[in-house]
């Protein structure tokens, strides 16, 4: 309990992924800036989804398909647990100047 703010499946009237609109509706529900929000899946079609909404998209290897589809959508990184989106997000701050 309480690990996320919210979790959304399909729903009517939006359309299903790798159109973005599901994405932008959770960032602004959330009030997300796009620019500090970051996708991670574990499909071909969620790494285009993340693109689509103009995010940088990780591919989580333990999920639904493996490294080789994943790199081959485009995932800006491969991560194989959990912690390596952590870890990822701390590389990125990190460069960032300032």
């Amino acid at each position: 309990p309480g690990s996320f703010a919210l979790v959304r499946g399909s729903r009517p009237g939006v359309p299903v992924k790798p159109d973005p609109a599901g994405v932008y509706g959770l960032m602004a529900d959330l009030g997300a800036d796009p620019a500090s929000t970051l996708f991670v899946g574990d499909s071909n079609v969620d790494i285009a989804t993340g693109h689509n909404a103009g995010l940088p998209a990780l591919g989580a290897v333990w999920g639904f398909r493996g490294a080789d589809e994943l790199r081959a959508a485009g995932a800006d990184e491969l991560v194989w647990q959990p912690g390596d989106i952590l870890t990822y997000i701390r590389r990125v701050n990190a460069a960032q100047p300032g």
